[in-house]
């Protein structure tokens, strides 16, 4: 055997023995640190009860698991203008034989029903607190929701004031045989942000409780 291989294998005796005691280092850190952390624990008595296998299974998943804190919600400070975009709420409703009249259309109040919520839920997702329906303008059907059809309610706040908010809704119907979407109708309705912990009436909140919603797309009519 040549000299340059005797030499390679020493080299790599040397690294492997380099290797080990690192290892052993690391693993008597470790036991230190676990002797240390377990000290403030008492052992249990001679007749203390045995644990379950579910009870054992719990306490080694909660001893082991990594504390994991749930991530908060991205959201724009109220002291920033908000994207109108950002408050943008669609719903998709099938039109379902109780809501229908003999004719097989959709109740318009079921439709109202639909408008308000998720206008609703828009004015909400800007003031970030209870909104209550301050007035709805006037809202013509132009063209029929019939039985089986997907109503689409698309609504998104187009204008705030100092508590209040207006909020844009437009309505299609789309027959899910075709696809064909219709403009069914459209409504603008006005939102009081209520101040926290009210418990009834539209009871008038800061001016700080609706921020500014810029942009220039609006839901409505267009």
């Amino acid at each position: 055997m040549s000299s340059a291989v005797l030499l390679e294998i020493k080299l790599l005796k040397e690294r492997l023995h380099a290797l080990e005691a690192l290892v052993e280092r690391e693993r008597g850190s470790s036991d230190a640190s676990a002797s240390a952390s377990g000290a403030g624990v008492t052992a249990p008595g001679p007749h203390a009860q045995p644990h379950s296998h579910g009870e054992l299974h719990a306490a080694a998943v909660h001893t082991h698991a990594p504390l994991v804190r749930p991530a908060a919600p991205p959201a724009v400070p109220h002291s920033l203008p908000v994207p109108m975009g950002a408050t943008r709420v669609v719903m998709h409703e099938i039109v379902m034989p109780h809501e229908v009249d003999a004719v097989g259309v959709c109740f318009g109040g079921q439709v109202l029903k639909w408008i308000d919520l998720c206008a609703g839920m828009s004015a909400k997702s800007l003031a970030r607190r209870p909104c209550v329906t301050a007035s709805v303008d006037s809202v013509h059907f132009l063209k029929p929701c019939r039985l089986g059809m997907v109503v689409i309610v698309a609504a998104m706040v187009n204008r705030t004031f100092n508590s209040s908010m207006e909020v844009g809704v437009r309505v299609e119907a789309e027959d899910m045989r075709t696809g064909v979407r219709a403009h069914s109708c459209s409504a603008y309705l006005t939102f009081v942000a209520a101040r926290e912990g009210a418990r009834g009436g539209a009871d008038r909140a800061s001016a700080a409780t609706a921020p500014l919603a810029v942009s220039t797309d609006a839901v409505g009519t267009g």
